[in-house]
This record gives C-alpha cells, structure tokens and sequence, in this order.
C-alpha cells in the first residue's frame, strides 16, 4: 500500500508539472510569435529608413549639382557687372571730354549728324530716282562740309553711341543671367525642400516608429526567453519524476506477483483442510474468495 501510495503522489506531482511545461511552452511559442512578428516589423522598417536615405541623397545630389551651377552663374554675372563698370567708366571718360563743347555747338552737331543718318537710311532703303539720288548726295554734302571741322566731337558721339548701345547690351546679358540665377536657385530650393522632408520623416516617422518596433523585439524576446528559461528548469524533475514512476510500477508489479502467490497458497492450504493464519484468512476475504 505504500508503493501504491508513493506511486499516487508521484503521478500527481508530475502531472502537475507536465502541466506548467506546457504551459511555459504555450507562451514561449506565442511570444517567440510576437518577436518575430516584431522583427520583421523593426526590419522592414530599418529597411525603408534606408531607402529614405537613399532617395535623400539622390535630392541632395541634384541639389549640390544646381548649387555649384548657381555659384558659376554668380561668378559669370559678376564679370558681367565689372564689364558694365569699365563700359560706364568710359561713357564716364567721354562725357567728360565733351563737357568742354558748347551746349550749342553740341545741339547742332548732333543734329546734322542725325540728318546726315537720316539721308543715308533714305538712300540706302527707298527705291529713288536719279534726280532724288542726286538731291540727296549733295544734302549730305553740305551738311558734312558743316561740320567738317566738328570732327572730334563727331568721333566722341559716335563713341560715345557705341558704347551706350554696348552696355545696354551688357545689362540684357546682366538680367538674363540674374533670370538664370533664380530659376536654378529656385530649382535647387525644391530639392532641398525635398531632401528636408525626407529627412524629417525618417527622424520623426520612420526611425523612432523602427525604434519603437526594436524595444517591442525585446520585450517580447524577454518574456519569451523567461518562459524557455522556466521550462528548462523544470524538464529535468520532470524527467526524474518519469523514472521514479517507472521504478514504483516495477514495484507494484513485483507487490501484485506476492501477494498473487500468497493467495495461491492459501488456497491451497484451505483446499486441503489445513488451518489458515489470520492474515491468510483476510487475504482470501480481499480477495474474494471467501
């Protein structure tokens, strides 16, 4: 009875413990579950933080390329402007010299100079006569012989003329560049603004949300490990428990073989009309025999 006894406790307690095993590895199971649920999460998340980057610095690129255009068109325009400057120096130059002319001198020898032009262009482009061709050579005559010795003042307005169509020139030039200068400066901005919003998207967004997903990885990996680490633990009693039981059914088995044998002679010795002992007798009653 003992045997069967110590049998009992022991399959009570293993049972209670087969129990905890499977419940620690339920919840090892699930959690493992969670942590690479978590994981792949973190990891696809990881994986867009760098595609991110990637595309941040492709805006980046283009950016620092229409940079480095912008500085070279600042560094044209600027030899533009000194152009202009030594243009004005010397309109500068030629005023002066021709503020020694008369104010009147200088009326009237612009204004046969421009007659003179004007007489010119009409030969050069209407269908004339020769009567009208020669009416305007000898036009041109006198108002040359005018003027004749205004030679230097002529050479001035001319110069003069010249050089002021030149820097009108220079400042379409100037404000063509200064046009090219915004719209690439303008471009570069858009890829910049670009870039930023990447950028603060990965530090506000995708990063901390790929942050969030490792700390949860680790958690999860925790809890989970503190499962394995309690089913670990118990596995060994559990497998001692198992040899215990198998050496107390051995011992059952080997009580059962006795007392079958005891009750055989017992038997035996009621069949043959012998006295029983007390303990033979109550052996029969369990038994059932008698």
């Amino acid at each position: 009875m003992v045997v069967i006894s110590k049998n009992y406790d022991i399959t009570v307690e293993l049972v209670e413990l087969q129990r905890k095993a499977n419940h620690f590895r339920k919840e090892r199971d699930k959690y493992n579950r969670l942590v690479k649920e978590w994981a792949n999460k973190r990891d696809k998340l990881n994986t867009k933080v760098g595609e991110l980057l990637n595309k941040a610095q492709e805006e980046k690129k283009k950016r620092d390329k229409l940079n480095k255009k912008v500085k070279k068109l600042k560094k044209e325009k600027q030899e533009i402007k000194n152009a202009y400057k030594k243009q004005q120096n010397i309109i500068n130059e030629i005023k002066a010299e021709m503020d020694g002319v008369p104010p009147n001198e200088l009326k009237k020898t612009m204004k046969i100079r421009n007659q003179i032009k004007d007489l010119e262009w009409k030969y050069q482009t209407n269908v004339i006569n020769s009567e009208q061709e020669k009416s305007i050579v000898d036009k041109i005559y006198r108002l040359e012989e005018e003027i004749k010795d205004k030679k230097h003042i002529l050479q001035q307005l001319n110069s003069l003329e010249t050089k002021i169509n030149e820097i009108k020139e220079i400042q379409k030039e100037l404000k063509s560049k200064q046009k090219e200068i915004i719209a690439t400066a303008d471009k570069s901005q858009v890829y910049h603004n670009n870039m930023v919003r990447i950028y603060d998207e990965i530090d506000h967004k995708v990063r901390p949300a790929a942050d969030r997903a490792h700390q949860k990885f680790l958690e999860m990996k925790k809890i989970a490990d503190q499962f394995h680490n309690d089913l670990i633990m118990i596995i060994p009693r559990i497998k001692n428990l198992r040899k215990k039981l198998l050496y107390t059914r051995k011992d059952v088995n080997k009580l059962s073989n006795v007392v079958e044998s005891r009750v055989e002679k017992a038997m035996e010795k009621m069949k043959q009309g012998k006295r029983l002992t007390l303990d033979e007798f109550q052996l029969l009653v369990k038994s059932g025999l008698i």
